[in-house]
């Protein structure tokens, strides 16, 4: 399969600030192969799929933009088209009793990167579980996985997204998602970020019809000598909107981490809510940590609400934990465990949970 390369500004923040703070985008050099998405997927009744040449593609998903930035989406247009790839299209009708899985191994993808659309009709309610891996031995391989998520939700619809990370600590992953949310439909998402050397996750929102939602939840690990750059933005235009994002993580050694989170009230969007907050965990003095929540306010009947917390395991803690026999190492394990199983009670899938809970003792012991 031919390899392409995706060379673009990433994660662009909606209102630029000061470029010596570099938090403004991130840069992403990839080499990736667009493909069909794997047929490994497990599909309950009520949701249909069907793989659509991207050329083909209806215009109304076309034009949903992702968290990852139009440059991104441009370069990821550009090679789906020039590699002949197929679309996933999944069509969701009234409610789904189980889950929608698909999980990815990179060590039979080959750098693979897929594209994936969610059409959610009138009154459905479903939930999509996506999870990447590498089951191949760390010291021979290195490998990139992409994957844009792209969801429309018609009125009155629930739709739950699940995105779990568990590469390897040499890969690249980037994962962007991109809304269209209609009259009292709601668009739940929760992601993971726990493994790989270079991570990157947009969030785009657009919550354009009357009450519309959002709620996302995010819990990551940045490793040492690894980067996890991050975009959120919840854009809401109809009124009495709601959106709710909530971040909570450690960085590691010299790792290094960016969340940007934006809420943007669009004129006209009257009576609507938002919220955005994030609570770090730095494990180390060497640890890198970018936190930027904004507010965007161009209507004034709104509620906004945003803040953030950085700080490091405190001494009293410390001390009390050991006065119990609960040594340094263990406290640090008991944090990081707490912050990553507080995200994955969202997760409605066991096996899944109890992969996520292997892998992150696999991270202690290393």
């Amino acid at each position: 399969m031919a390899q392409s390369k995706i060379n673009a500004y990433v994660n662009p923040f909606p209102s630029l600030t000061w470029n010596f703070l570099d938090i403004n985008r991130a840069r992403m050099d990839a080499e990736v192969s667009f493909c069909n998405v794997p047929g490994t997927a497990t599909i309950p009744d009520g949701v249909c799929t069907k793989d659509i040449p991207f050329g083909e593609l209806d215009g109304t998903y076309k034009n949903i933009q992702t968290g990852m930035g139009t440059e991104f989406d441009s370069a990821f247009d550009s090679g789906m088209n020039a590699a002949g790839s197929l679309v996933k299209v999944f069509s969701v009708s009234g409610k789904v009793p189980s889950s929608v899985r698909l999980s990815f191994d990179l060590a039979s993808l080959n750098n693979a990167a897929c594209d994936v659309v969610i059409d959610a009709a009138e009154q459905s309610d479903c939930t999509f579980i996506f999870d990447c891996r590498n089951s191949a031995d760390e010291c021979e391989t290195t490998g990139t996985f992409g994957l844009r998520v792209r969801v429309c939700a018609a009125q009155n619809s629930l739709i739950n997204i699940v995105f779990v990370n568990m590469v390897s600590k040499k890969d690249t992953c980037f994962f962007s998602l991109g809304s269209v949310v209609a009259d009292s439909s709601k668009v739940e998402f929760t992601e993971l970020e726990l493994g790989g050397k270079r991570v990157y996750s947009g969030n785009l929102q657009n919550l354009l019809g009357y009450q519309s939602s959002f709620e996302g939840r995010c819990g990551y690990i940045t490793r040492p000598q690894s980067s996890l750059d991050m975009n959120y933005i919840s854009r809401q235009t109809g009124r009495s909107t709601s959106s709710r994002m909530f971040a909570d993580g450690v960085v590691t050694g010299d790792g290094r981490k960016v969340w940007r989170g934006t809420i943007d009230f669009v004129r006209g969007c009257i009576e609507s809510r938002g919220d955005e907050q994030e609570n770090v965990l730095l494990l180390s003095p060497e640890a890198v940590n970018k936190t930027l929540p904004v507010i965007l306010c161009d209507e004034e009947a709104v509620e906004g609400r945003h803040g953030a917390s950085i700080g490091k395991l405190a001494p009293e803690i410390l001390f009390y934990m050991q006065s119990r026999g609960i040594d340094e190492k263990t406290a640090r394990r008991l944090m990081v465990r707490a912050k990553i199983s507080a995200v994955c009670r969202f997760i409605c899938d066991s096996a899944l949970v109890n992969d996520i809970n292997n892998f992150v003792e696999g991270v202690f012991d290393e």
